[in-house]
């Protein structure tokens, strides 16, 4: 599992907007974003979080998958007062 925390008011860098996101995703916030393929990074083996960037997973409405990978997850994401958490998971 993999979990995510951001404070709703930080401000992701444009210039890492490229290395964020990839064609595929849902349209939600830079933050949102950032933040679930954080939670789906932490949420893959530690011998696959090698030479990953977050633009290689494509976010779906409640899934996500590393491309050119076994790895396909679910997410979830809420806000609670000024805080955005997200959670990753890959199946059993």
């Amino acid at each position: 599992m993999g979990l995510d925390i951001e404070l709703l008011d930080r401000k992701v860098p444009e210039h890492v907007k490229s290395k964020i996101l990839n064609d595929a995703d849902i349209s939600v916030s830079l933050l949102e974003l950032w933040s679930i393929k954080e939670a789906a990074y932490k949420a893959l083996p530690e011998l696959a979080q090698t030479d990953i960037w977050l633009n290689h997973f494509r976010i779906d409405r409640h899934d996500y998958e590393l491309i050119d990978s076994p790895f396909k997850g679910s997410w979830h994401q809420e806000k609670r007062g000024n805080i955005l958490i997200s959670t990753a998971k890959l199946p059993k």
